[in-house]
């Protein structure tokens, strides 16, 4: 991925205002480590509480198959 573009997402947002010059400094590392928690919480906070009511279900459907089986 091409830094420049990188650098103009960060600063569209708000957070780099730094130079776009390509350049993977230390002002594009600050602002992509400021982003970084942004972006984990987009992509896995819904994912992992839908994951968790899911696995949930699942393990009370394998218990209410496994008592039906096994007659308790």
């Amino acid at each position: 991925m091409e830094i420049v573009k990188i650098q103009q997402a960060l600063r569209a947002i708000g957070i780099y205002e730094g130079r776009i010059d390509g350049i993977p400094g230390p002002l594009t590392r600050k602002a992509a480590l400021e982003f970084y928690p942004m972006l984990v919480s987009i992509l896995t906070v819904p994912d992992a509480m839908k994951l968790e009511k899911e696995n949930k279900k699942m393990k009370n459907d394998i218990r209410v198959a496994r008592e039906a089986l096994l007659g308790w």
